[in-house]
């Protein structure tokens, strides 16, 4: 399934209300949401045009879905890809109240897409995976996050950082972990995707 689990520090309805609030969607996540317009709305069922911009095969820079979803608050939001190629496609964001979190399986219409042509494992998924995990940290939970891809170079504010090697690094209990530095188009410095202000 085409999904990632994680705990955010906020109240639930705060959360419903973020995901639910699909407009947003390419003010939040700019590097993949082109465009998101709402072409009905009734009672609890949103039917959307969007357009993700993902590379698939040689020809295709950009992807443009119908999709239908249906708003159960506080806890699910549904949706169905409509779209003949994808037709039926049915997955859902689930958020379970907990202490002092909301706990949450979030799906998202972009990921469907990389995993019917990539698979769960390819490295484009576990990018896009994490990119939309550090917006919401971002936009969600008010957190500061890495430098990302097309930022303004911290070094000589010229140029834009582009995606790096990936690297490897022992930790403590001696498991590889990747990290990935960003490179600026430039000056050729590199960064630190996993913190500002943290310059190599």
């Amino acid at each position: 399934m085409a999904r990632y689990t994680t705990d955010r520090a906020v109240p639930i309805l705060k959360a419903f209300d973020y995901f639910s609030d699909l407009e947003k969607y390419p003010e939040r996540y700019p590097k993949y949401c082109a465009k998101l317009d709402i072409i009905e709305r009734k009672g609890s069922t949103i039917i959307t045009e969007e357009m993700w911009n993902m590379t698939l095969g040689m020809d295709i820079s950009h992807v443009k879905v119908k999709v239908r979803y249906t708003l159960h608050p506080p806890n699910e939001i549904e949706y169905e890809i409509l779209d003949e190629s994808k037709a039926g496609t049915k997955n859902r964001i689930f958020l379970e109240e907990r202490k002092d979190s909301t706990f949450m399986s979030i799906s998202m219409v972009p990921l469907e897409i990389v995993e019917f042509s990539y698979g769960l494992t390819s490295e484009i998924f576990h990018e896009m995976q994490l990119y939309f995990a550090n917006r919401d940290s971002k936009h969600l939970e008010g957190r500061s996050i890495g430098y990302e891809y097309g930022d303004p170079c911290p070094h000589c504010k010229k140029g834009k950082l582009s995606l790096g090697k990936k690297f490897k690094k022992e930790t403590a209990q001696y498991v590889t972990e990747d990290y990935t530095k960003m490179i600026c188009d430039v000056c050729d410095k590199s960064v630190n995707c996993f913190g500002r202000g943290i310059h190599n």
